[in-house]
């Protein structure tokens, strides 16, 4: 299989790629909580400095090949004057190249086939949305201990991320609380 990254030019895909952010993006840096809510999916906090890095990129490889995806559309959130969205072949090397070509903007991951989504933050996180069934595919440890596991992260080095940092991470896992139980934040 060809692992390089491609551009989105096929029209039908980027219509696709601009539904998608709108269907599944509250802004740059959260996913919808109605969605989540409305496709009865788990919401997981990820800290990373990386946006895929190599564990989790065999996590999703691994949930992808179950789901017989072989291909995500990596797509920009934010409207910038960037590449907006990208072919992303799902091994190794094309989380490399996305991670390469990525880095330091916010991009919606998500399949054709809508299986899961996977917002990459600029601000440390990431928010993995999937049905349970895959969640305990890719994450067996279960989502508390994800949720328990994220605040660890960010609350052993309060002086790192200061009062503003504790405040977004805080947040962020607030957010995945309610969002999946009540579809509202």
């Amino acid at each position: 299989m060809e692992s390089k990254i491609l551009q989105i030019v096929d029209p039908e895909i980027q219509l696709f790629a601009q539904s998608a952010v709108k269907r599944f993006c509250d802004g740059p840096h959260m996913l919808r909580a109605d969605i989540i809510h409305e496709k009865q999916w788990q919401l997981a906090p990820i800290e990373t400095g990386l946006h895929i890095d190599d564990a989790l990129a065999e996590k999703l490889i691994g949930i992808a090949s179950l789901s017989k995806i072989t291909t995500i559309y990596a797509i920009e959130t934010e409207g910038l004057n960037v590449p907006f969205g990208f072919e992303v072949p799902l091994t190794r090397e094309g989380f490399d190249q996305f991670n390469y070509q990525c880095a330091g903007f916010n991009y919606l991951l998500v399949p054709r086939s809508e299986a899961f989504a996977l917002l990459c933050s600029t601000d440390d996180y990431l928010l993995f949305a999937a049905p349970e069934n895959l969640m305990k595919i890719g994450f067996p440890e279960g989502l508390e201990k994800m949720i328990a596991a994220f605040v660890e992260t960010y609350a052993s080095d309060k002086e790192l991320w200061g009062p503003t940092g504790i405040a977004n991470f805080e947040r962020v896992v607030e957010y995945c609380r309610k969002a999946e139980k009540t579809g509202q934040v």
